[in-house]
């Protein structure tokens, strides 16, 4: 018990906390995707829009009729008599300008969006996931530099009372540290209130039970490797056009808009069907008269109007009587807003050109935008670690200062304040740089962690125990001896170990 209590103060996490469940990343990220109801409903609609395929690809095929008629007529001073008639008839399309065609490659094209939204929802909500998981280690660590500037105020304060009994110090410098001794207590409390939310949001961003919150393993944020970008901007470009989800939809909706334009286009090409019947009749069940008969039918779509014409060959009464028959059909004017269909058609490939065109410019913006903003951002790092390290020499001399009374209870607090400020940065440095990385591959399309810019982890408990807090710095100021105070500088030195000293 009190090995857990000791790895729960060290991580800066409240005191209970590690009663809750622990969870690590790649676990939350797999719930997260089983639990997620957009990935279910992806799922569904990818279902949907396979099964809308299979009814396309059956057009391909004759459609087949089968039917029965009976009639019976009753006489009065006259012998009864009835029929029986069973029927198959077969029409088989043969040529429709290729609409039906068309039809099918947009029912494939259906599939193939509905799988890169899969694709696109999967990697968004591990991103998601991966911000929320990461914004919890934050507040651990945020709560645990509070408590720790918070144990420092108390020892300030306590010290200024007996400072105040021996007449050292005036009350209105004691009444000044312990405002700040109480804000700070509150100050950490309301981070610890924030914290359980987070961790509340937390469990429903992953759909847990309402009984169920999880605590977020700890990861090596505080020592992890920095990779470099070793492409160039063009070679990221090409990266993003091949794998970015929306590049393919934006494509994929172009080749829609292609078909759906070409189907309204040829509209006024026939459609010819043959067609074929055979079946049985007779007066009594079964019927032994055979009969069969085939056809053609040719139908025409022309300036809103529709003609169908039918030629049919007959054979019945067991092949002893033929017979031929032709039929035609016009509806005048039945679909007057035919030419409707074709202009919408037309406008949205209009608009599916110019989408897929602007898409591609801005993505190669985006790309050499987001590429500089991780050097930006991994060369701040740098300087952040560098300027904290220079912060917390100079608040060591600073504490000596105010010791022997040679620094005011107002200047005191206001370089602590600044120090604690200065960690607090470093922290979200540290983790913007990591989010920064994640956002740079989601915005290539690219898997998380593929580009192994930030190569973060789980710990293991011993190794959690001994990570030094991550707002430790990892840089070291050498302070300047005598002989060198001509030059006025501190020396910084590049540490690779731990960052301890």
């Amino acid at each position: 018990m009190l090995v857990s209590v000791l790895i729960c103060v060290a991580m800066g996490l409240p005191l209970g906390a590690q009663d809750a469940g622990r969870m690590g990343l790649a676990e939350a990220e797999r719930i997260a995707e089983s639990n997620s109801f957009d990935l279910r409903i992806s799922r569904a609609e990818l279902a949907a829009t396979d099964e809308a395929l299979d009814g396309r690809f059956r057009e391909f095929f004759p459609s087949v009729n089968v039917s029965y008629r009976r009639n019976r007529a009753v006489a009065r001073r006259n012998i009864d008599n009835g029929t029986h008639s069973v029927q198959v008839s077969v029409s088989q399309p043969v040529y429709d300008g290729g609409r039906t065609g068309l039809a099918y490659e947009i029912a494939q094209i259906d599939v193939a969006l509905a799988r890169e939204r899969i694709n696109e929802q999967r990697n968004q909500i591990r991103y998601q996931v991966r911000e929320a998981y990461l914004g919890l280690l934050q507040q651990r660590e945020n709560m645990g530099i509070t408590r720790l500037s918070l144990q420092t105020a108390r020892d300030v304060r306590d010290r200024a009372a007996v400072q105040l009994r021996q007449g050292a110090i005036t009350p209105l410098d004691y009444a000044e540290l312990e405002n700040e001794f109480r804000r700070r207590e509150l100050e950490l409390q309301q981070q610890e209130d924030a914290y359980g939310d987070s961790v509340e949001d937390f469990a429903r961003l992953l759909r847990l039970p309402d009984d169920e919150q999880v605590e977020p393993e700890p990861l090596n944020l505080h020592n992890f490797e920095i990779g470099t970008i070793q492409v160039s901007d063009d070679e990221l470009y090409r990266l993003a056009i091949n794998n970015r989800s929306d590049v393919r939809q934006a494509r994929i909706d172009l080749m829609r808009s292609r078909r759906e334009y070409l189907i309204t286009k040829y509209d006024y090409l026939p459609t010819i069907s043959l067609t074929g019947n055979y079946g049985k009749t007779g007066d009594d069940w079964p019927p032994r008269n055979t009969e069969w008969g085939v056809g053609i039918n040719f139908t025409f779509r022309i300036f809103g109007n529709t003609l169908s014409n039918d030629a049919q060959y007959n054979r019945s009464d067991n092949e002893t009587s033929t017979g031929y028959s032709t039929s035609g059909q016009l509806s005048i004017y039945d679909n007057a807003a035919w030419r409707e269909p074709h202009l919408r058609n037309q406008i949205q490939l209009l608009q599916s050109i110019d989408s897929n065109e602007q898409l591609k410019k801005d993505i190669l913006a985006e790309v050499r935008r987001l590429r500089r903003e991780f050097i930006a951002r991994t060369e701040q790092l740098k300087l952040t670690d560098r300027a904290l390290a220079i912060q917390e020499q100079r608040f060591r001399i600073n504490q000596l200062r105010f010791r022997r009374g040679e620094l005011a209870v107002s200047e005191y607090l206001e370089e602590e304040l600044q120090l604690i400020q200065g960690r607090l940065n470093y922290v979200q440095e540290r983790i913007s740089l990591v989010l920064a990385a994640n956002q740079l591959e989601l915005n290539m399309g690219l898997p998380l962690d593929s580009l192994s810019l930030v190569q973060i982890r789980e710990l293991t408990t011993e190794e959690a125990a001994e990570q030094p807090p991550l707002w430790q710095p990892h840089a070291r100021i050498r302070v300047p001896d005598r002989a060198e105070l001509n030059d006025l500088q501190f020396e910084v030195l590049e540490d690779d170990s731990d960052g301890t000293e």
